[in-house]
C-alpha cells in the first residue's frame, strides 16, 4: 500500500558525531544551488572539479529542495522535481515562479499549510505535471481542486488529509484519465456521492480511502467499478459492511488490500473473496471476524502476507485454515490471546513462512514454540509479553 513517495535523506553517524548526509552527485546539488547566486557558480565550478562535473550534468534528473525563503529565480527552468518546504510560510507568491518550470513533472507541496485555493491555481499550467503531492494542505478546498482538472497528464495525486475537500471537489478529478494513484487519506467529508465519480478512472491502481469516514457500502458499489485497482486502503472505515466487501470482491486484480481496524465487518464478506486471486498482501487487524471468516480465506493459496493482529475471535482452528496456504511469507497474530500450543501445530506446515508475530499471545509455552523450529525460512519471531516461554523455548532458535 503505497501513498505518492516522498524521498527522505537518511543520517548516518561517523564516530558519535551529529547525523551528516551521505550525498550522491544529484542530491549535492539539489542542496547547493538553491544557495547559490548564478554569478558565484562559475568560480566554484572552476576550484572544485567535483562541483565542476555536477554543473554540467543534466538538469533533468535533479530533484530540487526549496527550504524555506529561498528563492526560485535561479533554478534551472530544465528542473523536473519540486519539493517546496514552506511550512506555515506563504507559498502563494512562490508558485509564481515555478510557471517558468514548463518542464515540471514532479511536484511536491505537502506540508505547505498556508497554500490556498488562490495559489493552487497558478499551477494550472504546469501541463507536463505527472506527480502532485498536497498533503497535509489545509487550506485547499473544491476550488483549489479545480485548478488540477486540465492536468490530464496526471499519474499521480496525493490529497491526504485537505480535510475541506467534499464530493464536489471529486467531480473535478472524474476527467484525470491517466491517474493510477491517488491517496484521499483523511478526506472525512467525502461521501457515496462523491466516490461515484472515481468509477470512471479507468487506468487508477493504488487508492487510499483510509479513515475516509463516510465511506459505506454505496460507496464500496462505486469503487468496485475500478476494475483495475491493484492495491485498496480501507483503514477505518467502519461504515463497510459484509455488504460492501462482497462488492470488492469483483476487483479481481487486487494485491493489496487494507481493512484494519473496519469494525463492522463481518465473517459472510469474506464469502466470495476466493474471487481474488491475484491478492498477495491483506490486513484484517483489529476486525471482528472468527474462524468461519478465515475459513473463506483458505482458498487463496496465493497470499503472501495476512495480519490478523488484535482479531480477539480467533483460535487454534483459524491457524489450520492459514495452514493451507502455502505460499504465506509473513503473518503477524499479535494480540489473538485465544490461541495455544496446539494451534502453532499447525503453522510447521508454512515452510515459505519467514516472519512471525506473536506477540501477547499469553496462552503459549515452550512446547508451541517448538513447533516452530521445522520452519526452514524463518528470521523473524517476535514474543513479546508472551510471558510462558521460557529460555528453554528459545533455545530452540540458537
Amino acid at each position: 500500500m503505497r501513498p505518492c513517495k516522498k524521498r527522505r535523506f537518511h543520517p548516518i553517524r561517523v564516530d558519535g558525531r551529529p547525523p551528516i548526509l551521505q550525498l550522491g552527485q544529484f542530491q549535492a546539488r539539489d542542496l547547493l544551488l538553491p544557495f547559490l547566486a548564478a554569478a558565484d557558480r562559475p568560480m566554484l565550478a572552476a576550484t572544485c572539479s567535483m562541483f565542476g562535473e555536477v554543473v554540467r550534468t543534466n538538469w533533468k534528473n535533479a530533484r530540487v529542495t526549496v527550504a524555506s525563503g529561498a528563492s526560485l529565480k535561479d533554478i534551472n527552468k530544465e528542473v523536473r522535481n519540486i519539493r517546496l518546504n514552506a511550512g506555515d510560510m506563504l507559498v502563494d507568491n512562490y508558485l509564481v515562479e515555478l510557471l517558468k518550470f514548463q518542464q515540471l513533472t514532479n511536484l511536491n507541496l505537502s506540508d505547505c499549510n498556508q497554500l490556498t485555493d488562490a495559489g493552487l491555481s497558478k499551477i494550472s499550467t504546469l501541463q507536463q505535471l505527472q506527480t502532485l503531492v498536497l498533503s497535509d494542505c489545509h487550506q485547499i478546498t473544491d476550488v483549489g481542486l479545480s485548478s488540477v482538472f486540465g492536468l490530464d497528464k496526471l499519474v499521480c495525486l496525493d490529497l491526504s488529509y485537505c480535510e475541506h475537500l467534499t464530493d464536489v471537489g471529486l467531480a473535478f478529478l472524474s476527467q484525470l484519465r491517466e491517474l493510477r494513484d491517488l491517496n484521499l487519506n483523511s478526506c472525512e467529508q467525502i461521501s457515496g456521492v462523491g466516490f461515484r465519480h472515481l468509477s470512471g478512472l479507468t487506468q487508477l491502481q493504488d487508492l487510499n480511502l483510509s479513515w475516509c469516514d463516510k465511506l459505506t457500502d454505496e460507496g464500496a458499489a462505486h469503487i468496485s467499478q475500478i476494475r483495475s485497482l491493484q492495491e485498496l486502503s480501507l483503514c477505518s472505515c467502519e461504515g463497510l459492511t459484509a455488504v460492501g466487501l462482497d462488492h470488492i470482491a469483483n476487483l479481481d486484480q487486487l494485491r493489496g488490500l487494507d481493512l484494519d481496524d473496519c469494525s463492522s465487518i463481518a465473517d459472510e464478506g469474506f464469502v466470495r473473496f476466493s474471487n481474488l486471486q491475484q491478492l498477495r498482501y491483506l490486513c484484517l487487524s483489529r476486525c471482528n471476524i472468527t474462524d468461519i471468516g478465515i475459513s473463506h480465506l483458505s482458498l487463496q493459496p496465493q497470499l503472501r502476507y495476512i495480519s490478523l493482529w488484535k482479531c480477539h475471535n480467533l483460535t487454534d482452528k483459524s491457524l489450520c485454515h492459514l495452514s493451507t496456504l502455502r505460499q504465506l511469507g509473513a503473518i503477524d497474530l499479535g494480540g489473538c490471546a485465544k490461541i495455544t500450543d496446539l494451534g502453532l501445530a499447525h503453522l510447521r506446515l508454512l515452510t515459505n513462512l519467514e516472519s512471525l508475530e506473536l506477540n501477547d499471545c499469553t496462552k503459549l509455552t515452550d512446547a508451541g514454540i517448538a513447533h516452530l523450529r521445522w520452519l526452514p525460512k524463518l528470521q523473524f519471531l517476535s514474543l513479546r509479553n508472551c510471558d510462558k516461554i521460557t529460555r528453554v523455548g528459545l533455545a530452540y532458535f540458537p
